[in-house]
Order: C-alpha cells, then structure tokens, then sequence
C-alpha cells in the first residue's frame, strides 16, 4: 500500500555538490542504506549543489519517518536555506506533468468521452478527479485508520483505570493496556502524517493545473473573451482562486470521516452513559439547520466579494496602465476616489462574511461543551452515579466529539467557497478561443486576401482604375481583388473620416455588382435587373439564368 502511495524513482547525484552537501550526504548514506534499485520513472535533474536523496529515494521507513529529510534540516542548521539547496520535484509533481494530466482529462470532458461526467456539459469537478483523484482517494485509507485508532484511547483509559482500582488483577495486564495505548498512538501519528502528506501534495497539483490552464486559455481567447475578461480577474483566478482549491484539500476528507467519529463517540458514549447521551444528539441536530443557513448566506457573500474584488483589480490595473496620462491630467484625485470607493465597498462585503464566519466558529466551538453539559445532567437527573472512570471515558469521547464537530462546518464552509472557484474557472475554460492562423495555400512567406474588399488613396492608381470623372474627385480609389490575387496596396491618408471609407466600400460593391450583371448580359445576351429575386447578382437567385428580355437597372442607382 505503501509502495503505491510512494512515487519511487531513481536518479544519479549531480557532479557538482558542494561541501555542505557531501557532508551530510555521507551521513544519509550511513543512516539509510537500503535504496531501492527498481527505476520507475524519469529521474529528476538536480539543480546544481542539491543532494538528490529526497522523497523518491527514500525507503520505506524513511517515508513514514521522514527520515529523508533530515539532511535537510541538518543543512538548515549550519547556514539559511537557498533555493539550490532544496529537494528537486518529482517528475509527477512538475507544472509541465500536471497541466498534461489535466488538459487530457478536461479534454476529455470537452469531448463527452471521459468516463466521470455530467449530464449538463463538462465538470471541472470532475477533471480534477479523473487526473489527481487516485492518491487523494488512497490517503483516505490512512485517515480511516487514524480514525479507529482514536478510540483505542478512551477504551484503554477506562480499562487501566480499572486495573488500579483493583490490585488483585495481574500485573502484565496493565502493561498490556500501556502497551496498546502507545502502538495505537505510534499507529495513528504515522499515519496521520502521512494523510496530510499525500493531501497537501494533491492540494499542490490542483493549485499548478489550475494556474497552467489559466494561463494557457488567456492566450487563446478570442476578441470577445477578452474583451469580457479584465486582467485583474484572470489574475484573480490564478492566485485567489488557485490557493483556495489547494487550501481544501487536507480537511476535504472530513466530509466523510466527521460523520464517521461522531457517530462512533455517540455509539461509546451510549454504552457509558445509556439514553442520556440522546440529550447530547438533540443538540447536535438542533445545530444542522442553523448550519445549513449559515452556509448558504456565506455563498452568496462569498460571490458578492469575489465580484466587488475583479472590480477593484480592473481599476487597479487600468491606472497602473495609464499613470502616465493620469499624471499629465493632473486625475489623481478622480481615480482615487473611485479606486476608495470600490475598496469601500469590498470592505463592506468582507465585514459581513467575517461576521457570518465568526458566527459560525463561535456556535461551533461551543456544541461540544453544551453537549457533554446537558448529557451530564440529564444522566445525573436520572438518578445515576457519575463515577471517575466512567467520567473521564465520556470526557474523552466528548474530546473526539469536538473536532468531528468544530471541522464539518469549516468543510462546509470551505466547499462553498470552492464551488464559486470552479464555477469561476469553468466558466472561463469554456469561453470562447480564436481560431489559429495556418499557412493555408501558401509556400512561401506572404500574404493571401481571398474574397475581399480593398479601398485605398493613391493618385496613380486612381487614373487608371477609376473613371476619368471619379479620378478629378477627392473621393478615395476604390477597386475589389478576386480571389487568390494579390494586390499592392499604395499610400493611405489617416485623414480619411469613416464615412469616406464606407462610400467607398459601396462604390466598390456596386461596381462589383455592374460588373457581374455585365458579365451575365455577354454571356446569356440578355438583360438583367439586379435588383429582382431572380437576379445572379441577388442572394435569392436561383442557379440557372433568368429568361432573356428583362429590362436593365442603373445599378449605381
């Protein structure tokens, strides 16, 4: 299981290594010597003066230690730590592997062939699940047995509690039941460890695939998506909204396991205490729906801030942009008012989310006292003895309880949080991207206008294109190019108003549009109406000619 979790490759030590290094690099050697030998994947290159005996080398009780890093802090000790001096990534972990592994998975969703999907279009959710979601999942073994390991404790407690109020019991007994109560905590330290380990490692791949996507889609959207994505919001999406995905997942397991411990401590506590340990379950539920309205009311202030906070970024950005103009017009004071304003704002929003949230924490914090209170005094009122053991096994349970209690509302508050990140991000990633520009028919550099409309100003060409009549004007030259021709394009007035250029444009179709009405008359030796149904030159003519005879329309009229 180990070995699974283990990412293990095999790498050869850099050629330049420093004094420091071969110093505590001899001393790994002789503390752990069994490496494995098997090469599973490409090794890492190591930046020049780092050892390479890092997480992929090490053995495994040097992995559940985390003996491999005492080289490390040794290192750590005798001068600051420089970014040469540091482990390197494992292959797996790399920004380029990870946005491999995502695209493909996200592709896939794009495509409607991936094997987790939505019936509503792709999942982001789902993505990251397909392409992080195996070691994620794995680590939830190691918390499972940290979890049932919890309860050895208050077992054992109550049992050597016994064992000294009794003499007449043997002696190895209560070594036993010392015996087990350090194993379980050697047992659930170690896994424990590593849980968070593996989570804050899944934490880091999704916070690496969510800034290399991001970056990547903003340098293919098209025009209209960026004219609806401020650089403030993308940049919001690759450091508020990365982080949050990447803080979710050491507590996301909490989601299943909270349930799991406190339905177990209520199972024990039902065994010391009977029914007055339902006092305490009626309290826990009372707090549900408040929960469930709580969190609600904190979605919808988490999206009022993530909004009001693009607005202050894009104004951020467009003054930095533009400090040079704002200096010259002296509107320092205009854009710093705005800029108040909308900071105004975002405080607003983040008082009231701060409120909810200590609202939250704060009922949260106290359940597990009111709890063991009211289960306590139901269970004396009912006419038992609170003896020492069975009251420091409850206060135990009750200890457990807290946790599974104080972190299901944080989960639930971090989901909700999470939910507006992807919807934020997926709703970029799907935004529309530009078509890229191929070489199409050409071989050699250059460029080919097929089916254009060209307008230009040039005195040479103006007489040789236009009428003698047009030439004398001030109206721009005007002429179309077919298809597949190339033309040279001579001066060009900036002067030109809008306007100009429009005419010009409808003098070149209408002279398109005389041409090919011309061109029908040689051919057929008839007469055509341009502006009829049936006319070539109309876009609801049909494909055969129209019949000879019709009388011909100025088209320029």
């Amino acid at each position: 299981f180990f070995s699974n979790m283990a990412d293990r490759t095999q790498s050869d030590l850099s050629p330049t290594v420093d004094d420091d290094s071969k110093r505590f690099l001899k001393k790994a050697e002789v503390e752990d010597a069994t490496v494995p030998d098997v090469e599973v994947g490409s090794p890492p290159t190591p930046c020049s003066g780092s050892p390479n005996i890092s997480y992929s080398l090490a053995s495994l009780p040097s992995t559940l230690m985390f003996t491999w890093m005492k080289p490390l802090l040794e290192l750590g000790k005798t001068k600051p730590l420089d970014v040469e001096d540091l482990y390197e990534l494992l292959p797996q972990d790399t920004a380029e592997h990870v946005e491999q592994a995502f695209s493909q998975h996200w592709s896939q969703q794009l495509q409607g062939t991936a094997r987790l999907r939505h019936r509503q279009g792709p999942s982001l959710t789902f993505a990251f699940a397909g392409a992080f979601g195996g070691p994620f999942l794995a680590s939830g073994g190691l918390k499972l047995v940290h979890d049932l390991c919890i309860f050895v404790g208050p077992f054992l407690l109550k049992r050597i509690i016994l064992f000294l109020d009794d003499p007449s019991l043997p002696l190895w007994l209560g070594l036993s039941y010392v015996l087990g109560l350090l194993l379980s905590n050697l047992v659930m330290s170690a896994c424990l460890r590593q849980y968070f380990f593996h989570c804050y490692r899944t934490g880091l791949r999704l916070r690496s695939a969510a800034i290399t996507s991001v970056y990547q889609k903003a340098l293919r959207l098209s025009s209209g998506s960026l004219s609806r994505q401020s650089t403030g919001e993308i940049t919001n999406l690759m450091s508020v909204d990365a982080s949050r995905l990447q803080d979710l997942t050491p507590y996301l397991h909490a989601v299943w396991y909270s349930p799991l411990q406190i339905l177990l401590a209520l199972f024990f506590l039902w065994r010391e205490l009977g029914v007055s340990c339902l006092a305490g379950m009626l309290v826990i539920l009372g707090t549900i729906p408040l929960t469930g309205f709580i969190a609600k009311r904190m979605q919808a202030l988490q999206g009022t801030l993530m909004k009001a906070k693009d607005e202050r970024q894009k104004l951020n950005n467009e003054v930095l942009s533009g400090i040079k103009g704002i200096k010259m017009q002296a509107w320092e004071r205009s854009f710093q008012e705005r800029l108040q304003a909308l900071r105004d704002a975002e405080l607003a929003v983040l008082w009231r989310y701060l409120l909810v949230k200590a609202v939250s924490g704060t009922i949260w914090s106290s359940t597990p006292l009111a709890v063991s209170l009211v289960t306590f005094g139901v269970y004396v009122m009912l006419g038992n003895t609170l003896e020492v053991s069975r009251a420091l096994t409850a206060l135990a349970l009750f200890e457990i309880l807290r946790f599974p209690l104080f972190m299901l509302p944080n989960v639930v508050n971090n989901l909700v949080e999470a939910g507006v990140t992807v919807s934020r991000l997926k709703s970029f990633l799907v935004s529309e991207e530009r078509e890229p520009v191929s070489s199409g028919t050409l071989t050699a550099p250059g460029v080919a206008l097929e089916q254009v409309t060209c307008a230009w100003d040039n005195p040479s060409l103006r007489k040789s294109v236009l009428s003698p009549a047009e030439a004398e004007g001030s109206a721009p030259d005007v002429t179309s190019k077919g298809k597949g021709k190339k033309g040279a394009v001579g001066k060009t007035y900036s002067a030109l108003e809008d306007k100009e250029w429009q005419v010009a444009l409808l003098q070149a179709q209408l002279r398109e549009a005389e041409k090919e009405v011309l061109r029908w008359e040689h051919k057929y030796n008839c007469s055509t109406d341009p502006t009829s149904p049936t006319s070539p030159t109309s876009p609801l003519s049909p494909t055969s000619p129209p019949p000879a005879g019709t009388p011909v329309k100025d088209a320029k009229d």
